[in-house]
């Protein structure tokens, strides 16, 4: 017994550790393993800026996570989430380098949440931000966000239709969901 408590104290030792190693990972760390992977398994990847006083950023977290959509982004994206602006009392929380990563597309006072969807290789594919008509991923634009209203959630479908293997009826559940978000 005595054996059995020593192997599962060392297991959890060690999972702590790698929990441990993944929480100080940098944000460019996390973008080059998540291409990695992305271009290994044929996804794109979908990075999510977020903080933990961010209602929004929750509700996109609980949308994506929701048991009926997880399955359709698993198959179709590695989803990986950035802490950034947190509060000083929570700064601690923050992904090192975030903010700058955030910065770098364009989102430097864009608000949260805010996201980006890259290929294997690294090349940003879309985002959250709202553009005028005309305009490339090189121009600024207004942040979406988490996608609640009708538009927004037409863009996000749109974005995903575009970035992904989704069907229609995979995208329309995850309009569905979204839509959610609005009340």
């Amino acid at each position: 017994m005595k054996k059995i408590l020593f192997v599962v104290s060392i297991f959890l030792l060690a999972s702590n550790g790698v929990m441990a190693q993944k929480s100080t990972s940098s944000a460019n760390e996390i973008v080059k393993t998540a291409c990695a992977d992305a271009k290994a398994t044929d996804k794109n990847v979908l990075i999510i800026f977020h903080a933990s006083w961010c209602k929004w950023c929750h509700k996109m977290e609980n949308a994506i996570n929701d048991s009926i959509c997880k399955p359709l982004f698993d198959a179709n994206y590695i989803v990986k989430y950035i802490a950034v602006e947190e509060a000083k009392e929570k700064i601690k929380l923050e992904t090192p380098g975030g903010n700058a990563l955030k910065t770098k597309y364009l989102g430097k006072g864009k608000g949260l949440p805010f996201w980006i969807i890259l290929d294997g290789d690294g090349n940003l594919l879309a985002d959250c931000l709202i553009r005028e008509e005309g305009k490339t991923l090189k121009d600024n634009g207004q942040n979406m966000g988490c996608p609640a209203s009708d538009e927004e959630v037409a863009m996000f479908v749109s974005i995903l239709k575009s970035s992904s293997n989704l069907q229609a009826s995979d995208l329309e559940i995850i309009a569905k969901r979204f839509k959610e978000n609005a009340n």
